[in-house]
């Protein structure tokens, strides 16, 4: 993978634990093909993704909500499959209130 990801949870801090959940928010700089052959795992495909906003401190300490902007991401779709409807489709997608979105092509 070529683009820029960033963790969207920071994990445990428990050193004792046997796993630890992490998602990754591909959220610039991607070129992803889809195969539309292929029945997908949901009724929406991205280029780039950014879940949700995250929590950082200001310079005075305080809690600030940082959004990610969403950027530079291209999506192809090859094919499509039979009775493939109401696939949605896009070059890019911010879900956080604090997100944004750049240039996306689909």
């Amino acid at each position: 993978m070529t683009a820029d990801g960033a963790p969207a949870a920071a994990g445990s801090t428990d050193r004792l634990a046997n796993k630890v959940l992490l998602e990754l928010n591909r959220f610039r700089n991607d070129e992803v093909t889809h195969d539309g052959t292929a029945t997908p795992a949901s009724a929406e495909v991205y280029g780039g993704y950014s879940g949700y906003d995250h929590t950082e401190r200001d310079k005075d300490g305080h809690d600030i909500t940082v959004g990610t902007t969403t950027e530079s991401n291209i999506l192809n779709i090859t094919g499509v499959a039979n009775g493939t409807h109401d696939l949605k489709a896009f070059g890019g997608y911010s879900a956080g209130a604090a997100s944004g979105l750049g240039e996306q092509y689909c």
